[in-house]
């Protein structure tokens, strides 16, 4: 068996009595055996130099100079950043894990952070932050559509995949869906980051991101219409409005119409009847149930 083939062996506590005298024979067995016994070691809340990495430091400091005990560097520091890049995400997981909250099909779900900041989840959403960090890093991670009210404090910052928002203290809310990515600032002052280009919107001031076209806008609400159950549109491609109804009631949708028209308008959020309405009327559109959660959506006849 070759040294690569013992070398795994040894790492996944393989070996047989044969297999374990023909690793030990091995030249830099010894060094990989002892980084491995000082990671069992560990402790999470002792960050002090262990004065077994002593002993290993002088003994890299006066290698070469006894022939018959010839180490292979390469391969000892390999198994170390090994060792050490596995205790730092053992770490992370294990004592700083992440706090996920999520929301379902037309749920809503209001939930206090670390700081008492408050955020709200519409519906197929997703927040991600760590808890143990949030005093010195009030940082989350966004998958869907939130509105914060956060407290003052130091920075406070939203990330999704389309772009990043931080402020100081405000209320705001945040959509980040496939291909949209919307900011609207009610009170106070947020920044929004996408492609290292930086926009600053003040209370009252939108910023949309959709096809990589950005534009500024304005809006006279106070809070978002959706946390009361209300979605609001201004000249939005059809196909974003029909994706949100679909997250706000458990059904599926085909059409045969042009997914590109721009709708202006609402729906509500509690009476499925009344929101198809609301959207097929104003564009001359009519829909058919095919199934109790199947809907098809059709231009209008002459």
């Amino acid at each position: 068996m070759n040294a690569e083939e013992l070398e795994k062996k040894w790492l996944n506590n393989t070996l047989s009595e044969d297999e374990k005298r023909q690793f030990n024979d091995l030249e830099d067995a010894e060094y990989k055996q002892f980084i491995v016994d000082a990671s069992t070691r560990f402790k999470s809340s002792n960050f002090s130099r262990p004065t077994g990495f002593e002993r290993f430091n002088k003994a890299y400091k006066t290698r070469g100079k006894s022939p018959e005990n010839a180490i292979s560097w390469k391969s000892v520091l390999r198994v170390a950043a090994m060792v050490i890049l596995s205790l730092g995400i053992y770490y992370s997981i294990v004592f700083n894990p992440a706090t996920t909250i999520e929301t379902d099909i037309g749920e809503k779900r209001t939930v206090s952070l670390p700081d008492n900041s408050i955020v709200t989840l519409n519906a197929v959403s997703e927040i991600e932050f760590k808890a143990d960090d949030w005093e010195e890093k009030r940082t989350l991670q966004l998958d869907g559509e939130a509105y914060f009210k956060v407290n003052k404090g130091s920075t406070f910052q939203v990330t999704t995949d389309e772009g990043t928002v931080k402020v100081l203290g405000t209320e705001f809310s945040v959509k980040a869906r496939p291909g949209f990515f919307q900011v609207a600032c009610f009170e106070g002052k947020v920044e929004v980051v996408h492609n290292y280009k930086n926009h600053v919107l003040i209370g009252g001031q939108t910023f949309k991101l959709s096809k990589n076209k950005y534009e500024e806008g304005h809006t006279s609400q106070k809070i978002p219409a959706w946390t009361k159950n209300m979605s609001i549109f201004d000249a939005t491609p059809i196909h974003e409005v029909l994706a949100e109804l679909k997250r706000q009631y458990q059904v599926e949708i085909t059409h045969d119409i042009d997914a590109t028209r721009l709708f202006s308008g609402a729906f509500v959020h509690d009476n499925l009847e009344n929101a198809l309405i609301s959207i097929v009327e104003p564009m001359n559109l009519t829909y058919e149930f095919k199934a109790s959660n199947l809907i098809e959506i059709h231009e209008k006849k002459d």
